[in-house]
């Protein structure tokens, strides 16, 4: 009885390690069609949330970046040196017309993959 039930464990634990590792990936690439950047007040501190959206379709682990073709990224404290990083190297891209691809991590909301990285591409 007990090798059963180890034997599930291992099983669903394979599954959902296997399901982390392929969603460390690098997809793209994409033109950027928007790029927005919002911070607010959430109680002491700040909330920063960066916002990339992209003129092709996408096809991700994420329904909700492949609905509205947006990656994110949100920190829940101050400004971090990668945000800014991030934002100048969209920007840049953007006004020279050139693919980024992002570095998705896993986690997925709503609006969008949240991303962990940006490779600009020049074809």
């Amino acid at each position: 009885m007990q090798l059963k039930v180890v034997a599930k464990f291992v099983l669903l634990l394979s599954v959902f390690l296997s399901g982390s590792v392929l969603a460390n990936e690098w997809v793209g690439p994409y033109t950027i069609k928007e790029i927005k950047h919002i911070a607010h007040k959430t109680g002491n501190t700040y909330q920063s949330h960066m916002a990339i959206i992209v003129n092709e379709d996408v096809n991700t682990h994420c329904e909700g970046a492949n609905k509205n073709k947006e990656f994110d990224y949100i920190i829940q404290s101050g400004p971090q040196l990668w945000n800014s990083t991030w934002l100048t190297m969209a920007l840049t891209a953007q006004s020279l017309g050139s693919k980024v691809k992002f570095y998705l991590e896993g986690t997925c909301r709503p609006s969008g993959a949240h991303f962990h990285g940006i490779s600009i591409v020049k074809e």
